[in-house]
């Protein structure tokens, strides 16, 4: 019996050796890894993994099609796998006034074998606000690489070099919710908010990743999505908000003070709700697939299944996700036991076959199912429960074996919200 199962690594090597297991939690999250791992794959795991296959199939087919126009190919056929991103704020001195982006590195590459990086080109012309344009180079020498123009919240004008205090950057973000979106004019142009800098392609007879800047065409997809947001939320209050809010508008956990607050600094960027944690094309990009989900005919053990494919997606498109320099690929956002504030910021593809996809999160899915069924035992017992009132009597097992918590110095509630939120969107009426 583990009464602090968590991720269930106890009670599943208990089922390894041929124990009957009981596995209890009071997170929904863990709870939920718990009932696949330790019940559902011992009961059907073969039949689980054919009837994921199919399903898979048939919703990557229409998540391409359905996804098709916020997620295009180039005019030479090259294919967009990743977008990367700065959010901004304004310069406040006097004289200059220039946009920041908010860059915690100019570097795009550091392989030994590929290193390439953005160079900042400021352009001043009298009467006008100085602005930044960016070219793309591979540089020689490390120290040809500009510093980052944002660091512990303090950002640096690449126009003029004043630096404005973390009181007012998180001031500047917090009147954009973050700061992950762009900001339209009424014409549809960008004025402001999140800037696209570097898209990430695929080329044929092209090894690797091809990296070009962002134009004013890259933006069109995504005023699209700012758009079918829009219609979604005004589509949902003229029901009358009878459901769900089709994104998560859950309160993120609040930070400051001791103990759980440590961990969490979103408020402070005016992060309030966890779609604000996401841009609009990463929100309409998951809503699709949730419904996707929801519609696929699925058993309600291959839901379960899905919802944590959901997870595993939302974990690694958000705008809280790097890119990763040394292999070239976005990052995820739970690297520690906190929800960190992004700067500059990836957003992957979710229509291509690259990582972070939902084609690669479907097939690591499979791989991790055929590998769980190894063991030949009785399923084993979860439950949703507190430790202090075990559902369980005394004496009714011969070994207690647990790995206890940390009492409040890894907030799992807090951190596993960011997964449940999205979770209950495709499990419906299972939760």
């Amino acid at each position: 019996v583990d009464p602090f199962a968590g991720g269930g690594s106890i009670p599943l090597e208990a089922l390894r050796i041929g124990c009957d297991a009981f596995a209890s939690d009071l997170n929904p999250v863990a709870c939920l890894i718990l009932k696949v791992m330790l019940e559902d794959i011992p009961k059907s795991g073969l039949e689980l993994i054919d009837e994921l296959k199919g399903a898979g199939d048939r919703i990557i087919e229409q998540a391409k099609e359905d996804l098709k126009v916020y997620y295009p190919d180039d005019l030479d056929g090259s294919k967009p796998i990743a977008y990367i991103w700065a959010r901004t704020v304004r310069c406040e001195s006097p004289d200059c006034g220039a946009e920041i982006p908010l860059m915690r590195s100019f570097w795009l590459s550091t392989k030994a074998t590929k290193k390439v990086a953005l160079k900042p080109i400021v352009s001043r012309i009298e009467g006008n606000t100085p602005t930044v344009d960016f070219e793309i180079f591979e540089p020689r020498k490390d120290s040809e690489v500009h510093g980052p123009t944002v660091a512990r919240a303090k950002a640096t004008c690449l126009c003029c070099g004043s630096v404005l205090p973390p009181d007012r950057v998180r001031s500047q973000l917090a009147l954009q919710s973050g700061g992950a979106n762009v900001i339209y004019g009424s014409d549809g142009i960008r004025i402001g908010g999140a800037r696209m800098l570097v898209v990430v392609l695929t080329r044929e007879n092209t090894q690797g990743r091809v990296y070009r800047l962002a134009n004013d065409k890259d933006y069109l997809p995504v005023f699209l999505a700012s758009q079918e947001v829009n219609r979604t939320l005004e589509e949902w209050e003229l029901e009358g908000k009878k459901n769900l809010c089709p994104f998560p508008d859950e309160p993120t956990p609040a930070g400051g003070g001791s103990g759980a607050g440590r961990a969490f600094s979103l408020h402070s960027y005016g992060m309030f709700r966890f779609k604000d944690m996401f841009s609009n094309r990463q929100l309409v990009s998951l809503l699709k697939l949730v419904n996707l989900f929801k519609d696929a005919t699925a058993t309600p053990n291959l839901r379960k299944i899905l919802s944590l494919i959901i997870s595993k997606l939302t974990d690694r498109s958000n705008s809280m996700v790097n890119w990763s320099l040394a292999v070239e690929c976005p990052d995820h956002l739970f690297k520690g036991t906190s929800m960190p504030t992004g700067w500059d910021y990836c957003e992957s593809n979710l229509t291509s076959e690259s990582s972070a996809s939902l084609f690669q999160s479907l097939r690591n899915m499979e791989k991790n199912l055929e590998a769980s069924v190894i063991y030949k035992s009785n399923p084993g017992n979860t439950s949703i429960s507190d430790a202090c009132q075990s559902p369980l009597t005394n004496g009714c097992c011969d070994v207690w074996f647990t790995d206890p918590p940390y009492y409040d110095a890894v907030p799992y509630a807090s951190l596993s919200d960011f997964f449940l939120v999205w979770q209950k969107r495709v499990l419906g009426d299972l939760i």
